[in-house]
């Protein structure tokens, strides 16, 4: 009898604390990354609430805190940065249904011109600006998965990746299969 008790308040236990780790995914708000324009004026941030990412400006001090652009319920975006003259910004998207699924995009720095700068169905995790402002060198993926039976999959073979915002043609930089 005890032990059927002890399953039983072991199942309870499990239940509650999946429902209640399911509602905290639900409702929790974090900031991502951020940059700083290179006047130090405004932080750049995305912030993640209720199951998506937008990208947020600040002034430096925290106060007048506005909507860039905006996730929706197909996409989210994050990690973004600004160009060197501070003009533009760069950033990544993802399916909400899977965040493997990215593509970069690049943006005015107040978010007007969006547009889509890579195929997608791709794994991007970093993206920044040339010095020159011409090129956007990003870090993709190759593969996601596990070398494990009891692995969780993770992206593999890292490679860095440019391309060039004139003819948006992309070139492979590094063929270094990195993992990080």
């Amino acid at each position: 009898m005890k032990k059927i008790i002890s399953i039983a308040l072991a199942v309870v236990l499990l239940l509650a604390n999946s429902c209640h780790s399911e509602t905290e995914q639900k409702e929790s708000y974090k900031i991502g990354n951020f940059d700083i324009s290179k006047d130090d004026k405004y932080i750049l941030y995305n912030f993640f609430s209720q199951g998506g990412s937008s990208i947020y400006q600040a002034n430096i001090d925290g106060a007048e805190s506005k909507l860039l652009i905006s996730s929706n319920k197909d996409k989210s975006y994050f990690n973004p940065k600004y160009s060197q003259d501070g003009e533009k910004i760069v950033f990544i998207g993802y399916e909400n249904k899977n965040a493997n699924n990215c593509a970069l995009y690049i943006a005015n720095s107040d978010g007007t011109n969006m547009e889509q700068l890579t195929e997608g169905n791709e794994i991007i995790s970093e993206a920044i600006f040339s010095n020159y402002g011409n090129n956007v060198i990003y870090l993709k993926a190759n593969e996601y998965k596990h070398y494990s039976p009891i692995g969780v999959d993770q992206a593999h073979d890292f490679d860095i990746y440019s391309i060039d915002l004139n003819y948006k043609k992309v070139t492979k930089v590094t063929n270094l299969k990195s993992n990080l």
